[in-house]
């Protein structure tokens, strides 16, 4: 309260903390924005104004902090971080021609034949039946190619793969930090090569184990990785950024708005309400452990497992790396390579998850691995999340819908509440909170803003339109009144639902009715506004296929 003629109240708190700290390292006629503006200009797809500034700013309490720059008109946009001597990716990790999809296919398909790898000091060989080997041929084989023929290297895409890495970085550095400073366990390398089962499928499991409750309070001070894994996973972004095709939904922009929209839900369930711990005094440190002990209990124990908010960031970066832009029964129809490998299951779902896995297990991603996982159980719980996850996305597939039903009734009908929580009972719980996370977020422009929802729509229409031209679908999405009756069915009998699951399970708070709300008003205007929209899109369809 500040004395004088009238009382006035005013705050002072994180907000001014850092608004202060920015002013005094700003430069003169620039303006600086925080990470949390730019995740919000992001959302109103206005990222082309944002240049990521390349030190880090240090407000008190809070450690390093990333900023970004506002781009002017006037002002010529800065290089991308990844432009940089100190930085490099190469061209191959941010685009390729469709001639030089044919030629990473054409490795895919080739002849696997057995090598072996150097991983900390141990001479592991690798499973002669599964894509690594592939994988990293097709990679580093890409790495060969500079020439403007096969490449070219796209602002936005530097700044989408920039910007995930940041996200992920976030959430690596503290899985790093809850180790208490200990090293990678060399034996337990060998886990990362082990020969897969048949199918990626075998390897779901109902419940995965988490990590009981660690207050972060005695988790040492980290604030980044180091150099060589911070550059690591830079590159590593790049290349899944590589293997995403050029398709007009499942492209890597979609991938980004996943992880973005994972990212959201994880900070909301597993951020504390009424504590403050960067500006905690030592005697408010058992007040803390107390609501930290709360939150862990209410999250059935994600709170507490840093390597989990991890892989779901994870997961919902690579969950559609390498899609073909045709559904799961094209490509079994067609009698797909891809499709006969994973035997005719979940075939796009398997297929990333094996991707993204092969390039994780290269040679140059070393740190990286060991600071993702230090022990054989943290890889063996990190490879199940990541598969639990993805396979969760494939919402096509009748078997594996109704068998998530039946798991989320035995963890939150009416019931179940009123159960005392056993702890497979309460790992259950967290393992399908986590896969509501990524299922959620896969179709997170069915509940958020008006034109979010649009935007993406149109994309799978054209996506979909694209497959009938081919001659690769029978069914023809310009056809306004199906399409239009189609989304209907899908916010009644997926989204909404859905929404009402986020909400019913206790775990996300606002944000369940946030989501439930959009959904609902989103579903509301298409039934006002969508034949309208449906029929213009229909109608450039026209103009563009008469010219």
């Amino acid at each position: 309260v500040l004395r004088g003629d009238k009382a006035r109240f005013q705050l002072f708190g994180d907000t001014v903390n850092t608004a202060a700290r920015m002013e005094s390292t700003g430069e003169r006629d620039r303006i600086q924005i925080s990470q949390e503006t730019a995740d919000l200009l992001r959302e109103a797809e206005k990222g082309h104004w944002l240049s990521s500034r390349e030190d880090r700013v240090v407000p008190k309490g809070k450690g390093e902090m990333q900023t970004y720059w506002l781009v002017t008109e006037s002002r010529q946009r800065r290089p991308s971080m990844f432009a940089s001597a100190n930085n490099s990716i190469t061209e191959s990790s941010l685009n390729c021609s469709d001639d030089h999809i044919r030629k990473r296919r054409d490795s895919f398909e080739s002849e696997r034949s057995t090598e072996s790898a150097n991983v900390v000091n141990h001479e592991v060989k690798l499973p002669e039946n599964n894509l690594v080997n592939s994988v990293w041929k097709a990679s580093e084989k890409w790495s060969d190619y500079n020439s403007t023929e096969f490449f070219n290297l796209r602002n936005a895409k530097s700044r989408l793969i920039n910007w995930n890495t940041a996200v992920l970085e976030k959430f690596l550095v503290n899985v790093v930090a809850s180790r208490d400073g200990s090293s990678a366990d060399s034996s337990a390398s060998q886990l990362w090569f082990k020969k897969p089962s048949e199918s990626y499928l075998d390897e779901v499991v109902d419940a995965v184990e988490f990590t009981g409750f660690k207050s972060q309070l005695e988790h040492p001070e980290l604030t980044a990785l180091d150099s060589v894994a911070r550059s690591q996973l830079r590159e590593y972004v790049g290349r899944v950024a590589a293997f995403y095709r050029d398709v007009p939904f499942h492209n890597f922009e979609h991938a980004s708005h996943v992880t973005m929209s994972a990212s959201k839900l994880m900070k909301r369930i597993i951020t504390p309400t009424d504590v403050d711990f960067a500006d905690a005094q030592e005697a408010e440190e058992e007040l803390m452990r107390n609501e930290e002990a709360r939150l862990h209990e209410a999250t059935f124990g994600i709170s507490s497992d840093p390597l989990a908010q991890f892989a779901i960031v994870f997961s919902a970066l690579v969950h559609d790396v390498d899609h073909r832009g045709v559904p799961n029964t094209t490509l079994v129809a067609e009698d797909d390579e891809v499709a006969s490998r994973f035997n005719c299951k979940s075939v796009l779902e398997q297929n990333s998850i094996d991707v993204a896995w092969g390039l994780l297990t290269m040679p140059c991603f070393t740190e990286l691995r060991n600071c993702i996982c230090a022990t054989e159980s943290e890889i063996v719980r990190f490879r199940q999340l990541l598969i639990n996850s993805v396979v969760a996305t494939d919402i096509a597939d009748k078997e594996r819908s109704a068998m998530g039903k039946e798991r989320w009734n035995k963890c939150f009908n009416d019931q179940a509440r009123g159960q005392v929580l056993t702890p497979i009972g309460r790992n259950r719980k967290a393992t399908v909170v986590l896969e509501q996370i990524i299922q959620a977020s896969d179709v997170a422009h069915t509940m958020q803003h008006w034109h979010a929802f649009i935007k993406w729509n149109e994309k799978l229409y054209h996506e979909l339109y694209a497959a009938f031209v081919e001659g690769r679908s029978d069914s023809d999405p310009s056809d306004p009144e199906k399409w239009y009756k189609s989304e209907i069915g899908f916010f009644d009998f997926y989204v909404i639902p859905l929404a009402r699951k986020l909400k019913q399970s206790g775990v996300f708070r606002a944000a369940g009715d946030e989501y439930l709300n959009y959904a609902l008003a989103n579903r509301q205007e298409w039934i006002e506004k969508g034949m309208d929209v449906v029929q213009d899109w229909k109608t450039l369809l026209n103009e563009s296929d008469s010219e």
